[in-house]
């Protein structure tokens, strides 16, 4: 059984009532039942008023608009599949519960049995008459998903069949497997990455169609819902093929719906009738290489990570590079790692925290040494200075520039930050820092990456 949701509407269910009764439908709707549902009127214009009376109700307990009130949802099964009137009443009692619908909730359906695959419309409200608030949809999808799959077990219909004039498509086996190992462990089943793409692919292209909406407008409504398109084209410029992006992965459009979801059946007529011209291009082509949408982990990421730095970024001119030459000799003895190390010059920065906030301290960036609480964190001073004998105002500046860049770093954390302006290295230290001002020319060079951090966290 295939699930299909409609986008909602709000105020009137007038065109949406009609258009369920055959109305500026796209297949012959001569054979429709009404099958009833939680309404007590049959005819087209009482089922209109009982359905927009929740809406009124709301305006008047509580001055506020519909909203997205209006719902619609279709259930289909496969081709020589049906249904007796009864169990497909059955299947809308049962997708309606799921969805959270209630005795306060209106709905109803409509079979149409004019097309090869049957199916059923519903069309719901979802204000509530007692309470006025309108029921949550957040999941709706998952839910009716989770649904079909139910149902195809109590009704013992086809697992997720082909049918032509719906936007379903068949699961491959293995994924068919893992679905019900997950149900009979008692687990949710996870949607397979092809459905989860196709679902908000076609809300995208109804949402359009509804609109009358350009390509333009569906390449929008695509990056709304986390989906990234990119087009391929022809040598004389014209736009040939589509792939979709999302979640890390791509698929053409041909792989994933060829029926529905090739550039030519988005553009056709008879098929999606999305508008396209070649004036367009350009402006698909700004769209189409934009970054694919963002999820609410990334976006959960990005806040944390700005959290932990103070909401701010790095300061500017500088760069950090792990020094892996420390232990350069490759020697065992403890003299020969000593000498050497005697003859470079290194500066270190005390970083104090208390005990609860030490080891923040040290997972944010790992200390060159941690000696009674305090982390020690040690600069290799560059060769050029060295040979100069060190000019010592450049030198401090440098060295007040990485205490600005080690607060910034641990700016969240309340710690004391000071300098040691000479610091002799021990056998056991390790993380060992370099910093140097990055020249002009290679600041222009990456205006948008000028910090550049190469610690091992």
């Amino acid at each position: 059984m295939i699930g299909r949701k409609f986008r909602s509407e709000r105020n009137s269910s007038r065109t949406r009532v009609e258009y369920v009764f055959g109305k500026n439908h796209e297949h012959k709707c001569e054979n429709s039942e009404f099958i009833g549902g939680n309404v007590f009127s049959t005819e087209i214009e009482d089922l209109i008023n009982e359905m927009d009376l929740p809406t009124r109700m709301r305006l008047a307990a509580t001055g506020k608009d519909s909203g997205l009130c209006h719902t619609h949802y279709m259930l289909s099964v496969a081709p020589g599949e049906s249904l007796s009137d009864d169990a497909w009443r059955f299947a809308m009692n049962f997708v309606m519960e799921r969805l959270g619908y209630t005795k306060d909730h209106k709905y109803f359906g409509n079979i149409h049995n004019d097309t090869e695959a049957q199916h059923l419309h519903i069309l719901g409200n979802r204000t509530s008459i007692d309470t006025h608030i309108l029921l949550s949809d957040s999941n709706d999808y998952e839910i009716l998903m989770q649904a079909c799959r139910d149902l195809e077990l109590k009704l013992g219909l086809k697992v997720v069949p082909l049918p032509h004039d719906t936007w379903g498509t068949e699961l491959e086996q293995h994924e068919i497997t893992k679905m019900e190992k997950d149900r009979n462990e008692g687990r949710t089943p996870e949607m397979p990455w092809r459905i989860a793409l196709l679902i908000r692919v076609e809300d995208a292209i109804e949402r359009t169609k509804f609109e009358y909406g350009s390509i333009i407008d569906l390449a929008k409504h695509l990056k709304q819902n986390g989906v990234n398109v990119q087009f391929t084209k022809t040598a004389d410029g014209n736009i040939k093929g589509i792939s979709y992006a999302f979640r890390g992965k791509s698929i053409s459009g041909r792989k994933l719906k060829k029926a529905r979801c090739t550039f030519q059946k988005l553009t056709d007529p008879a098929c999606e009738g999305i508008r396209y011209d070649q004036s367009m291009l350009q402006e698909l082509q700004k769209i189409s290489t934009e970054r694919e949408g963002k999820f609410p982990e990334e976006i959960k990421q990005e806040k944390l990570e700005k959290r932990r730095s103070g909401n701010r970024s790095l300061p500017k001119g500088i760069e950090l590079t792990i020094f892996a030459s420390l232990h350069a000799p490759q020697k065992d003895s403890l003299l020969s790692k000593v000498s050497w190390a005697q003859q470079q010059r290194f500066f270190a920065i005390h970083v104090e925290a208390d005990r609860y906030r030490r080891s923040l301290v040290q997972s944010l960036m790992k200390p060159t040494k941690v000696e009674n609480g305090v982390s020690i964190f040690v600069f290799k001073k560059t060769y050029q200075e060295v040979k100069n004998e060190i000019d010592t105002k450049n030198m401090l500046a440098l060295m007040n520039a990485i205490i600005d860049l080690l607060k910034t770093v641990f700016r969240s954390i309340e710690c004391k930050i000071s300098l040691i302006e000479e610091y002799v290295l021990c056998r056991d230290d390790v993380n060992v820092y370099q910093a140097r001002e990055i020249d002009r020319d290679r600041k222009e060079q990456q205006k948008t990456n000028q910090l550049h951090m190469g610690i091992n966290f």
